[in-house]
């Protein structure tokens, strides 16, 4: 097996795609870092979207960005019932309403920008250098479950990484913002996400991937977060995708019970924010870099 050294410096300033070389040299038999070997093995390698990026989601119920919507869900019975029937396939998804396709499509159309200004302002006016692996979709052994990081984080001990984020390998998520400028704070909604990606990780390579990096972009100012895995959280939300899962809707008891839990859930995403994730950005942030380099 492969020695564990994260002494080994993988280039700063774009992203290590699959087809790269450092790429297969880190999923190498004789790969420097255990560790990044067993994430980068333990997910698919095909591009996002691809037709082979699609083929392994099939059949996959749960994902990251799903479980965000748990955080929306107020007190319309008939609005969880519907979610739940969609999340489990039994009814077909409301399509998207236009402006949400918009915001949709903007993501997409500035993804390979926004990434490279992360990269860019880590490096130079952070002065705290991380490396980038493309990620594919990582989907669980067993379940039928499953995320797709924006990437995989190498960010070496000794270089600025918080002492909350526990180990140098971490999960990437970046959201791309259609106002004119980034967000305030790490909006409380996507921490469903980003505590899944992390631990779909974790379950797929064996190793414990523990903290993302979260990077928030507009096409004038980049925000930058550190968000260490809580288990306290994680634990809530779990239990609530359980309880929805196995939710008997006849059961007013039941359903009662689940709304409690999710509010509890909204609270708990919410103070998460304001006392766990820390800005690597200064105040009003990054100026956001304007071309793909």
């Amino acid at each position: 097996m492969a020695s564990h050294d994260v002494r080994h410096r993988w280039p700063t300033d774009r992203v290590l795609e699959f087809t790269s070389s450092e790429f297969a040299h880190a999923v190498s038999q004789d790969a420097p870092d255990a560790v990044l070997k067993a994430v980068l093995n333990g997910m698919n390698h095909a591009p996002q979207r691809s037709r082979e990026w699609f083929a392994a989601r099939s059949g996959v119920k749960i994902t990251g960005s799903r479980l965000s919507g748990l955080l929306f869900l107020g007190s319309d019975v008939q609005e969880l019932f519907t979610f739940r029937r969609e999340l489990l396939g039994v009814q077909a998804r409301v399509p998207f309403t236009p402006e949400i396709m918009e915001r949709i499509q903007f993501g997409r159309d500035n993804e390979e920008q926004a990434t490279v200004s992360t990269l860019t302002v880590m490096a130079s006016a952070a002065q705290k250098p991380v490396s980038l692996f493309e990620a594919g979709f990582t989907r669980h052994p067993m379940q039928p479950m499953g995320a797709s990081p924006d990437g995989v984080v190498v960010w070496p001990d000794g270089k600025g990484r918080p002492s909350d984020c526990v180990g140098h390998v971490g999960n990437f998520e970046l959201k791309c913002s259609t106002k004119g400028h980034a967000h305030a704070q790490l909006p409380y909604y996507y921490v469903p996400q980003i505590l899944f990606e992390s631990r779909a990780l974790s379950v797929a390579s064996g190793q414990p991937v523990r903290w993302t990096l979260f990077s928030s972009w507009s096409t004038t100012t980049q925000k930058i977060w550190t968000c260490p895995f809580n288990d306290a959280v994680w634990h809530l939300l779990w239990s609530c995708v359980v309880e929805l899962l196995l939710l008997d809707e006849s059961s007013a008891h039941e359903v009662s019970a689940l709304q409690a839990r999710l509010r509890r859930l909204r609270v708990a995403c919410e103070r998460y924010v304001q006392s766990h994730t820390t800005p690597v950005h200064p105040r009003g942030g990054f100026r956001a870099v304007q071309r793909v380099m």
